[in-house]
């Protein structure tokens, strides 16, 4: 395990588009800027669209928020936003970013940064939710293999939309 495995500890937070923004700049704005934590957001966005979340959640939050760009090195107290049309994964402590076709196939940007998380950081990686998959309760079966992988799975679901533990 390399020394900056060892130093920063990351926080994979996926949101979705109905009310992840708030969701989003409420988590950060309580965020204890003396933690040693780097997250990363992955936010289901229209890809039609320029996102403002770096901008948005910038203003409630005492944390440097970036837009993720392939190759930065990830920094304790730091919030990496991914772009429109784009998936991030963690690999040897770096932001590996690339742009998503456009040709109508599902995409689970989510399910990708939290497996790489999984696979980077084992029991270290923490990776939070506050998205409703494309896949309604199917979902938590597709994360049951992920949390086997050792990482934690936090979430507050509404009890209407509880998902069973792995």
């Amino acid at each position: 395990m390399s020394s900056h495995k060892k130093a920063v500890s990351i926080v994979g937070v996926g949101a979705s588009a109905g009310g992840g923004l708030e969701a989003l700049t409420r988590m950060f704005g309580a965020a204890d800027i003396g933690s040693p934590l780097a997250f990363v957001v992955v936010q289901h966005l229209s890809p039609d669209y320029r996102s403002m979340v770096a901008e948005l959640v910038g203003k409630h939050t005492d944390l440097a928020v970036v837009r993720a760009e392939d190759g930065l090195t990830i920094a304790p107290r730091h919030v990496y936003v991914i772009e429109p049309q784009t998936t991030v994964e963690v690999s040897d402590g770096k932001l590996r970013v690339a742009v998503q076709e456009r040709d109508g196939a599902l995409r689970l940007p989510i399910d990708l940064l939290f497996r790489s998380l999984a696979t980077e950081l084992g029991p270290r990686a923490v990776c939070v939710s506050r998205a409703r998959a494309r896949t309604g309760p199917a979902a938590p079966k597709r994360y049951a293999s992920v949390v086997a992988s050792s990482w934690r799975r936090i979430q507050r679901p509404a009890p209407s939309t509880a998902c069973p533990r792995a």
